[in-house]
Formats: C-alpha cells, sequence, structure tokens
C-alpha cells in the first residue's frame, strides 16, 4: 500500500475501500471539526443523558492483578455474552445490543483500561495487557460458556486472550477488524505502516478533529446527537493513552490466533460492507471454518441492531 498523498488524512476504524484506508483531507477534517460541538475535557458528568443511550451507572467494578479498576455492567440471565470495546470506545455503544440481548442471555459490557469509566494508567494498553483484562473479567466472573464478543480493536483483545480462557469458551465473534493491522495492499488490513504512523501523528497534532472524523466513519449518516454523544463517549479516553494504544497496534499480529481459535471453536466474522471482499477471501484461506457475515458499517451493532442481534443469536443457537 503506497503511501498516502501530502495532505490527506488516513483515519483508524475508518471505511478503506479496496485501498484499506479511509483517506480524508485535512479541509474535509477541519470542516467536520466546525459542524460538530464537542467539549473539550469531557467526563463522565458531562455526557448526554437520553434514555435512549443510559445505560446507568456500572453495576461494579473489578481490579485487576495490576492495579487498573474496570468498570463493568451486566444485565440479564442466560448464557453469558461478554463484548470487548475498541480503541477508545466504551460499553454504552454497545445499548442496543445489551438492552435486546439481556433479554434471553447474561450481558455483560465494560469499559477497557484506559477508556471510559474506567480507571486511567500510563502504562499497558497493547492489545496483550487488553487481552489479560479480559482473562480475569472471564475468571473472576465464573463465565462459564461464555460467548466473547469483540469490535474493532477489541476483537484483537479477544484473540490475545482466548488461549487462556479456552475451557470457558464456547464462541467468539470478532465485529470487523483484520488480524493483523497493518500489511500491503489488497490485504484484509487496516492500514500500511506509514499510514498508521500518519494517523497517529494527525492524533498527536490535533486530536479532537481525528475523534470527529473517526465517530463520522464509525457510524455514517448519524444525526448530530449520535455524533456528539460518541465524541463524548471517546473524549473519556485521555490522547496519551489513545496515542499508546494506536502505536501498540502497529506490531499487532493475531492471525495464527485467529487461525488456530477457527480450528478449535465456533467463531462469526463479521464486516462492514466496504472490505468484505478481503475479509472473506482471507478467511477462506487461512480459516476456511469460520462462519462469515457483511452489513452495515464499522458500528453495525448501533446501525442495524435487530439485524446484528439476531445475526448473534442466530450464531448462539446453531453456530450457524
Amino acid at each position: 500500500m503506497a503511501r498516502p498523498p501530502s495532505g490527506a488524512m488516513p483515519v483508524i476504524g475508518a471505511p478503506a475501500g479496496a485501498a484499506s484506508v479511509m483517506r480524508l483531507s485535512r479541509r474535509s477534517v477541519c470542516l467536520a471539526a466546525s459542524t460538530l460541538a464537542l467539549a473539550a475535557g469531557a467526563d463522565a458528568a458531562t455526557l448526554p443523558t437520553d434514555a435512549d443511550r443510559d445505560i446507568g451507572r456500572p453495576d461494579h467494578h473489578l481490579t485487576t492483578r495490576d492495579g487498573v479498576r474496570l468498570a463493568l455492567w451486566t444485565r440479564g440471565r442466560g448464557t453469558p455474552v461478554l463484548f470487548a470495546p475498541g480503541w477508545t470506545a466504551t460499553a454504552p455503544m454497545f445499548v442496543r445490543a445489551l438492552r435486546d440481548l439481556s433479554g434471553d442471555h447474561r450481558v455483560i459490557v465494560f469499559d477497557p483500561r484506559g477508556q471510559g469509566r474506567s480507571a486511567k494508567t500510563t502504562a499497558a494498553h497493547d492489545v496483550r495487557a487488553r487481552g489479560g483484562d479480559l482473562v480475569e473479567i472471564v475468571n473472576r466472573l465464573d463465565l462459564r460458556g461464555v460467548h466473547l464478543v469483540g469490535w474493532s480493536m477489541g476483537a484483537l483483545d479477544v484473540l490475545a486472550a482466548w488461549p487462556a480462557i479456552a475451557g470457558r469458551l464456547a464462541r467468539v465473534t470478532l465485529l470487523d477488524q483484520p488480524p493483523v493491522t497493518v500489511g500491503a495492499a489488497g490485504e484484509w488490513v487496516d492500514f500500511d505502516r506509514a499510514a498508521l504512523l500518519d494517523t497517529i501523528r494527525a492524533f498527536d497534532g490535533d486530536p479532537r478533529a481525528v475523534r470527529q472524523a473517526l465517530a463520522a466513519s464509525w457510524l455514517p449518516g448519524a444525526d448530530t446527537a449520535t455524533l456528539n454523544w460518541l465524541l463524548a463517549e471517546a473524549a473519556l479516553t485521555p490522547d496519551a493513552i489513545a496515542l499508546q494504544s494506536g502505536f501498540s497496534l502497529i506490531a499487532a499480529d493475531l492471525r495464527p490466533a485467529l487461525v488456530t481459535l477457527a480450528a478449535a471453536k465456533p467463531v462469526l466474522a463479521i464486516s462492514r460492507e466496504d472490505r468484505a471482499t478481503a475479509a472473506k477471501a482471507w478467511l477462506a484461506a487461512n480459516a476456511p471454518g469460520c462462519r462469515f457475515d457483511a452489513f452495515g458499517p464499522h458500528m453495525m451493532f448501533h446501525a442495524e441492531p435487530a439485524r446484528f442481534n439476531a445475526r448473534l443469536r442466530a450464531f448462539a443457537m446453531d453456530g450457524g
């Protein structure tokens, strides 16, 4: 993949098309910044309280072995489903899945370390540490037959975690995330190395503008209130932690983990529509036992909740 042209900005998690990178001109990003209102330094007290987005305060907290206090929410009874959010994402972003699926499942969502309402720490924000947190959640909540659902970077966390909890794991769903972030043009990846570094540098220079462009790419066509909600949630992750997580993706390669997982457990990969071809081809060649579907944008679970929740239920019932 060629380095993005001067004056263009590749965006983490954005629809990538054939080039696997969304390139937004700096003018476009500035325009987005001027039209989306977000108070700098948002905190939990300033977040929107719209009933459609509110999941209430965390039910409980879990302190990891390295001393990080994680915020967790649990709803419903039945087979456990644990959602792992992605880069700068938070538990409330899964509100539509949480409310529906908790009717017949025990649904657990949480804010990853350094994000949302979980404790902020200066170290350990790579997929190994985040995957370790998933292991602790599963073990300490004594989850058995759990369905792990990882979105974006959270899917990498799931792949890092699964060998340590294989005996407790029933199935895995991976949402719009290749198992390796950096690669060549045409592969199922997010970026080439230069494009990822350019994105990180852009974030370091103007994090607010990059966050706004990201929110718009996660949920295209969303109204201003919804975009502001996403921005406020993402802004609960300090810039320094967001940068550290971003840098960690350069070395993240979970392809072997996905290959072995797909041979051992039922796995469903759901891709957004614009990169379905590359995703399906890679899985067919390397993890042929993996189920595959493609619909919606990056945040398909919010954009198309009825279809998403029905797909997870069908997968849980028959593995199809």
